[in-house]
């Protein structure tokens, strides 16, 4: 046992390795100059340098991607170009925000997909079949971005049912207010993931009985 998770460790650090450098590599190929994007828009080419040189973009690539390898390794993610703060307290910042989607959704994707395939497993070639089948086919079809905007100007603007405003915390909303901010963010997730669980769901039933 601790030697398969010695194993997992290790890969995942390789993995993480692999990933880091192909982020690096991508970040370098865009045709944009971060320091011009940290000095502004009006600065001379001589602030631009500086800044370069502060930021060490101006040494070479490899020893560029050593250093961040090397910060990164200490928990030291960098500074953010745009927002000038450091990323690992970006992150943190974040965080409660993504857990509180991730998890929403998460539940409310099982409570229907996990039924809705039971339901059609249990009648095979029934019409709850067919509106599983079509329910299944619609979210995994269904953009993202699309089915938010769809439910955001429906239930949001037109109907007026959950507000436009952004993110509000517990603490500062209760629970009411958090989470009815976070519905319609939850129901766009769900909708897309709940047809996958059915049809797994259902296969899964089927290979059993």
């Amino acid at each position: 046992m601790s030697a398969w998770v010695a194993r997992r460790l290790a890969w995942s650090v390789v993995v993480l390795v692999i990933v880091s450098t192909a982020t690096f590599a991508i970040f370098f190929a865009i045709p944009t100059d971060p320091a011009a994007l940290v000095a502004g828009k009006y600065a001379t080419p001589e602030t631009v340098a500086l800044v370069r040189q502060r930021l060490g973009l101006d040494r070479p690539k490899p020893v560029q991607l050593g250093l961040f390898l090397a910060r990164a390794a200490r928990g030291d993610l960098g500074y953010s170009y745009t927002s000038q703060q450091p990323v690992t307290q970006a992150i943190v910042q974040a965080f409660p925000r993504t857990l509180s989607l991730t998890v929403g959704a998460a539940l409310l994707w099982l409570l229907m997909g996990i039924p809705l395939g039971i339901v059609s497993a249990l009648k095979p070639g029934s019409i709850w079949d067919r509106l599983a089948l079509m329910f299944s086919l619609f979210g995994i079809s269904a953009p993202a971005y699309w089915l938010g905007l769809v439910l955001l100007g429906l239930f949001a603007d037109r109907l007026g049912w959950f507000p436009l405003g952004d993110y509000v915390e517990i603490s500062r909303g209760g629970i009411a207010g958090w989470s009815e901010h976070l519905i319609l963010p939850w129901l766009t997730l769900a909708l897309l993931y709940a047809g996958w669980y059915a049809r797994m769901t259902r296969s899964q039933m089927l290979e059993v009985m």
